[in-house]
Order: C-alpha cells, then structure tokens, then sequence
C-alpha cells in the first residue's frame, strides 16, 4: 500500500509539471496565435503566394486547435464544478439557478411597429394577440 501511495505522489507531481508546461497561460497564448494568424494573413494579402497561403492555414488550425483545448478545458471545469455543488442545497445551485432564471427571463417584447414594450400588461397583451394570429382562433 506504501508503495502505492508513493508512485501517486510521484505521478502528482509530474501531472503538475505537465499542466504547467502544456496548458498554463491559455490566453496568452491564444493571444500569440491569433497576433500572429493576422500578420500571417496580411503578409498573404500583400504577396499571396501558396507558401503563404499554406503559413496561413496552419496558423489558423493550431489557433482553432488552443481554442478547442481551452473550451473542453471549461466546459470540464463547469461539469467539475456542477458535480461538487451538485442537486444539493448550496451556495453553488443557488447561484446557478438564479443565473438560468434570469436567462429565461422575457423582460422587452416588440410590438407590430418595432417599438420596445417592457410592460407587462402591454407584453401580455402583445402575446396575445401573437398567439391569436399564429392559431387563427378567437375568444370563445
């Protein structure tokens, strides 16, 4: 068992030393590509020759590449997060259901001239009579 908990420490760290190294710094590195994506595509403007052409389309696949890794990398870390907080009853849920809520909100409508409604009674009345026209009912 001893021998078990030492190779994890061991493993630990060079897990550690591989985040560093590979996935540290993911804006700024995605700021580098991109910086250097729109040289690479001003030079082929000014000289469009196929070695250019081919710079530009490998620079454009590893920045499309860095923004892949960098999304999976949130998208984990909200799953991470969502499995830590929970269904439970905790500052987290809360916190996400108030967000989703406020999401879902319908707070403007537009009426049949285009003008901005945020009232309520007036959106209602608006929807309403949406409802009536796509239906083609009336009140009974």
């Amino acid at each position: 068992m001893i021998k078990v908990y030492k190779k994890l420490r061991i493993l630990k760290n060079l897990l550690k030393k591989l985040n560093r190294e590979e996935f540290s710094e993911r804006r700024e590195r995605v700021k580098v590509k991109e910086a250097e994506l729109e040289e690479i595509q001003r030079e082929a403007l000014s000289a469009p020759t196929s070695e250019n052409f081919k710079k530009e389309s490998t620079a454009s696949r590893e920045l499309y590449e860095l923004l892949q890794a960098k999304e999976s990398f949130l998208r984990h870390k909200s799953r991470d997060l969502w499995l830590k907080g929970g269904d439970s009853n905790s500052p987290y849920f809360h916190m996400s259901l108030k967000m989703r809520q406020r999401r879902n909100m319908i707070t403007m409508l537009k009426d049949e001239e285009g003008n901005k409604v945020t009232d309520l009674h007036r959106m209602g009345d608006i929807a309403e009579s949406f409802y009536k026209r796509l239906l083609g009912r009336k009140d009974p």
